[in-house]
């Protein structure tokens, strides 16, 4: 943000809600440190990303400035992210996560054929997503997915 203070805090509410944290730090002139949201929906593997952030937010704290986390939360540009507003951000990347998977029927019957067939099938994934939720997405594809082992990357801290 190029300007400071309270004036304009007030100044932007119709565009953006600015956390009272991250405001009185702009009206005082003190250092505020911007952070992107990214880290927490869709950086970092799950429950990777939160402790990630926790951490930023500790060191810029540690620095003497006020962390200000940016997102857009129900249409509106947010600056400094409440704890709520971080686990609604989390919720918010699996339930996209989910409703916007598709299937792929020509893959699950390529698979469904080598495990009939007897073959070792092992599902590998480089998602950041929890176990959890990678099987819930295997189940929506097909209870043949949902049953075969799963390698999933970010469980080791690895991805692309």
């Amino acid at each position: 943000m190029v300007s400071r203070g309270a004036d304009y805090c007030r100044g932007v509410n119709e565009f953006m809600d600015v956390s009272d944290e991250v405001a009185q730090a702009l009206s005082s002139g003190a250092p505020v440190v911007a952070l992107e949201s990214t880290i927490i929906s869709h950086g970092l593997p799950h429950p990777e990303n939160i402790r990630v952030a926790q951490q930023v937010h500790e060191a810029v704290r540690a620095s003497g400035a006020t962390p200000a986390t940016i997102a857009i939360i129900d249409g509106r540009i947010t600056v400094g992210l409440s704890d709520e507003q971080v686990e609604t951000l989390k919720r918010w990347e699996l339930e996209l996560e989910y409703a916007d998977s598709i299937p792929n029927h020509a893959m699950i019957e390529r698979v469904r054929g080598l495990v009939e067939a007897g073959e070792s099938v092992v599902l590998i994934s480089d998602m950041y997503l929890p176990r959890e939720f990678v099987t819930r997405l295997l189940e929506k594809a097909s209870p043949v997915l949902a049953g075969l082992p799963l390698y999933l990357s970010s469980e080791h801290l690895v991805q692309k």
